[in-house]
């Protein structure tokens, strides 16, 4: 019997599941323009808020409007690692949206996404500080100014959160 069963049996033995305090938080990308270029969608604690670490993060390649499949591989550490696009979706939209499952401990998360158009890895910003580039937060809809934690957390309780956000690219 190995550590891992053992931990798990004697939690079990106690009546402590050993995944009491973990939940789903599914987060769902809509209007994500089909121009290539890569997705970035990470899920971060305070601490981390607006820093380059995060939780949970997954990048998936966007598909050009032309060569839209059907799936999308994504990689990372997600519980959900394949993104599906139904087919009315890609034969009627020059738009996609994109769904990933995150499995977390309880706890208040952001989630902001990114649509890096030109793949190199950089959130490009105009001369006054704006975005170029598509962008989504959770709660992002009501930002006027810099946001703060408080403003775009989400709670996980334990069973499943959803978020659904809106991406929203440069005028």
């Amino acid at each position: 019997m190995t550590i891992k069963t053992m931990l798990i049996s004697g939690l079990c033995a106690v009546g402590v599941s050993p995944l009491a305090s973990a939940g789903i938080l599914s987060v769902t990308i809509q209007g994500v323009e089909q121009t290539g270029g890569d997705l970035y969608v990470s899920v971060q604690t305070e601490d981390q808020f607006l820093a380059d670490d995060s939780i949970a993060m997954e990048v998936v390649q966007v598909p050009r409007g032309d060569k839209a499949s059907k799936t999308a591989a994504a990689t990372g550490s997600t519980l959900f690692q394949t993104v599906s696009l139904p087919d009315t979706q890609i034969a009627t939209s020059a738009k996609q949206s994109f769904t990933f499952g995150f499995e977390l401990p309880e706890g208040d998360y952001s989630v902001s996404v990114w649509h890096d158009l030109n793949s190199d890895g950089v959130f490009d910003v105009d001369q006054t500080g704006r975005p170029i580039e598509g962008w989504a937060m959770s709660n992002g809809d009501t930002l006027r100014q810099m946001p703060r934690f408080e403003d775009v957390k989400v709670e996980l309780d334990g069973v499943a959160t959803i978020v659904m956000e809106t991406l929203q690219y440069a005028q």
